[in-house]
């Protein structure tokens, strides 16, 4: 059965495959940029984080979906994100 956290997240994961992928280093960086510019997955995306705990887990969630998604591989740490919705995010390559 999907939840509306994983239809949220195949949301995302639609409309990042629908532009230019390019460089992935920043990609989940990008995916939540996405979220965040669109007022309709913005506001989702506040449904489902309702607590801490829960923005924790959409965000660990949605950026490891993101890394499978696309068949990427970590290569560590950006504590300096664009988007407003993340403290951090794992940089990625391609494997």
């Amino acid at each position: 059965m999907r939840t509306r956290r994983d239809e949220f997240i195949r949301e995302v994961l639609t409309r990042l495959n629908q532009g230019d992928v390019g460089d992935t280093e920043d990609i989940t960086d990008r995916g939540f940029l996405l979220v965040q510019s669109d007022r309709h997955l913005q506001q989702w995306y506040d449904e489902l984080s309702v607590d801490e705990k829960a923005r924790h887990a959409l965000n660990s969630r949605l950026g490891r979906r993101i890394r499978e998604h696309f068949s990427l591989q970590n290569m560590g740490r950006c504590h300096n994100p664009k988007s407003r919705l993340i403290k951090s995010y794992e940089r990625h390559d391609r494997k």
